[in-house]
Formats: C-alpha cells, sequence, structure tokens
C-alpha cells in the first residue's frame, strides 16, 4: 500500500505540471493547525487523537509549475490505545519535524505536494510516568503528502499525511515479543498557512522578446519591369504599372499603341498617327465632287463628330500635265471644295485647313494616264 500511495503521489505531480503557466518569486510565511496521530502495532490498537502543529515554511520555485518547500514545525502528538482499560500507557511527544516537499501547482487554486519528513524527538510524557525521552527514538524519518487550496494566496488551506518508518520505542527489557512489532508513527494534519512575502511575477514586467529582423525574400518579377509577378497582369511581357504590368494597349489593332495613335479606337495608318487617311480621285480638270466622293466625306464627318479633339488638313494636288499655275489653282479648289462640304455637313470650319499643293507631290509615272489619275487626289490627314 506505501509503495501505492507513493506511486501515485508521483504520477499527479508529473501530471499536472502541464497545467499551470505563472511564475511566482520565493516566498514564506507561517503555519499551523491540528494532527490526528497513533502508534501502528500489531499487538495494540491505538486510535487517532487529537494535536497540535505549529511552524514557519518557505518555497523556493523551480519553474513555473514545480516548487521545493521545507517546513520547520513544533508537533505535539496524542497516542492513545482504543481499548484503554486503565493499564495501557498513552504517550505525548513533541517533535521538532522538517517536511521537505516538492511541490507542483495545478494553476492558482490547487497544489500538491510530497516528500520526506525528518522528525526530532524534543520531549516526552504518559500517564503512568513509566516512560521518558531516553525510552523512545531520539530521530525518525517519514513519508508525507498532501494537497493545498489557493496555494499562491495569502492564506492556504493543506491538508496532508505523514507515515513513518522508524520503531518509535526503545525496549531494554529484554521483552522479545514487544519488542519484534515496531510502534510506527501515523498522522494526518490539518490547517492554516498564512504567507508573510512573496508574490506572482506580473506577464508585464516579464521582457520582450527580441525580434530579429529577417530580410523578406524579394519576390519575383520574371520580365524585369519593375512590378512584381503577384502584381502584374502580363508577368512574362514587360509592361507598365498603368497598365498593370502590360504593355501599352493598341485597342484598334492597327499596330500604333494607343498613347501613339491618336485615333486609338479607330484603325489608321502610322503616317497619320493611328488615324485613317481617306484619299478622293478627281477626274482630269475637275475639282467637283461626284457621289463616291461625297461618300468619302460622309465617312470623314462620322469620324470628325466621334473625334471632337481631332483637327484634319485637307490637301489637294494635281497631275504634271498641264501648267503649274493652273495645276495649283486646281488644287485649291479641289481642297476648298471638301472644306466646304465638311462644313456644310455640321464639321466646324476651325478644325479644318486646306491646302493646295498643286503638282508638286505626283504618284507615280505621270507620264501615263495611271500614274497620273492617282496623282489627281484630295487627301484627308490628321493635324498633329
Amino acid at each position: 500500500m506505501k509503495k501505492n500511495l507513493i506511486f501515485a503521489i508521483v504520477f499527479l505531480l508529473t501530471g499536472c505540471c502541464l497545467f499551470s503557466q505563472n511564475a511566482y518569486t520565493v516566498s514564506g510565511g507561517l503555519l499551523g493547525g491540528a494532527n490526528f496521530s497513533k502508534f501502528t502495532n500489531d499487538n495494540v490498537d491505538y486510535k487517532y487523537k487529537f494535536g497540535f502543529d505549529a511552524g514557519v515554511w518557505v518555497n523556493f520555485p523551480l519553474g513555473n509549475v514545480l516548487s521545493l518547500e521545507p517546513q520547520v514545525l513544533y508537533s505535539h502528538r496524542d497516542y492513545t490505545p482504543k481499548d484503554n482499560d486503565g493499564t495501557n500507557v498513552t504517550s505525548k511527544l513533541g517533535f521538532i519535524s522538517v517536511p521537505l516537499f516538492l511541490k507542483a501547482s495545478l494553476g492558482d487554486k490547487f497544489a500538491i505536494m510530497a516528500g520526506p519528513e525528518f522528525n526530532y524527538l524534543a520531549n516526552s510524557s504518559d500517564s503512568f510516568n513509566n516512560f521518558d525521552k531516553e525510552d523512545f527514538k531520539e530521530w525518525s524519518t517519514a513519508v508525507t503528502g498532501g494537497i493545498e487550496f489557493a496555494p499562491h494566496s495569502r492564506l492556504t488551506i493543506y491538508g496532508k499525511y505523514s507515515y513513518g518508518f522508524v520503531d518509535m520505542f526503545r525496549f531494554d527489557d529484554g521483552n522479545t515479543a514487544i519488542q519484534n512489532e515496531p510502534y510506527k508513527n501515523s498522522s494526518f494534519h490539518l490547517g492554516l498557512k498564512f504567507k508573510l512575502f512573496g508574490h506572482k511575477v506580473s506577464r508585464a514586467s516579464e521582457p520582450e522578446p527580441v525580434a530579429v529582423a529577417v530580410a523578406p525574400e524579394p519576390e519575383k518579377d520574371a520580365d524585369g519591369d519593375g512590378i512584381v509577378d503577384s502584381k502584374d497582369k502580363c508577368p512574362n511581357e514587360k509592361g507598365l504599372a498603368k497598365y498593370q504590368g502590360c504593355p501599352v494597349p493598341d485597342t484598334d489593332g492597327d499596330g500604333i499603341d494607343d498613347e501613339a495613335d491618336m485615333c486609338p479606337k479607330t484603325p489608321g495608318i502610322t503616317g497619320n498617327y493611328g488615324c485613317p487617311e481617306i484619299i478622293l480621285y478627281y477626274t482630269r480638270d475637275s475639282a467637283d465632287l461626284n457621289e463616291t466622293d461625297k461618300k468619302d466625306l460622309d465617312k470623314v464627318v462620322v469620324f470628325l463628330k466621334n473625334h471632337p479633339d481631332v483637327n484634319v488638313f485637307i490637301e489637294g494636288h494635281t497631275s504634271t500635265l498641264g501648267e503649274e499655275d493652273y495645276n495649283q489653282k486646281l488644287s485649291e479648289k479641289r481642297a476648298k471644295g471638301s472644306v466646304d462640304y465638311l462644313v456644310a455637313n455640321g464639321i466646324s470650319a476651325s478644325r479644318l485647313s486646306a491646302v493646295g499643293y498643286g503638282e508638286k507631290y505626283p504618284i507615280g509615272d505621270n507620264s501615263k494616264e495611271e500614274g497620273r489619275a492617282k496623282s489627281r487626289r484630295v487627301v484627308v490627314k490628321i493635324k498633329k
């Protein structure tokens, strides 16, 4: 039974180490209470009798859970047989007891403790004055264990049990029968502990962990455009931040990006800043607009209305056939005729510039009619 008790105490001490996370300083104070003691002996049946304890204690933390607590106390104990017919001796012994507890705190409300106890016999008396102090062992040992409630409070309730290992009597009368039946201490103790010093360590006073700066791993930029892949909608193609890492778009698909295209939503040509170039062709020696010319100029009207910020040049050209002065005036008439038509259809004259180049810029071989037909023209161009 003793082995089972010791095993159970050790098991509980180990198990409850998982629960407490508070730290405390060294503490100590006073203790006192009642004990209920008896001898264990096979020949005489003793009953538990009332006594008292008084002393001091000091607790040394070994961590947040475990602590070592020695106590020093005076313990007055009464040993009385159950069937006392007047012939059995009742004894009163006073011990200086030093229990040494290994204590485990289960949070702030509960603690379990166990350890050895060393006892020094300070005084003794009995009902018949048959025995004096020399008839008892001066030193004895025991194992002790118990529990505490509110172990870290100012006032703590405790309860413990002690079982002695030493035969307390010294018999010199040659009575071997009695000598073979040892008298061992057995006692329960209940009492209060009053703390005089010691306190809980505040978490706020604990040193803050030192943060170690670790350089973050740089994010990947596969296309090297300065925009990391996690924020780049075109991670494998260089682009600009304002287009979320993608290249400048070409909305109309004419091969001219929108930033250089004055007509980003209408396919055009590079020479006309991304806008369409409309050419009107004329018959020989004529500045009149035919139905085909008007249909082409209607397209210019629609375009200019859809692009109110765009202005245009109207360039008039002729072939090299004929007099140069005549051709100059003919080219101007052709340009002016196109401007008049556009104004008549709702385009502000301030947006239009007419210029005649005469025969300065022929197209193709003007010695042949095919080349001359290409040179007789009006070209609508964007004004930058």
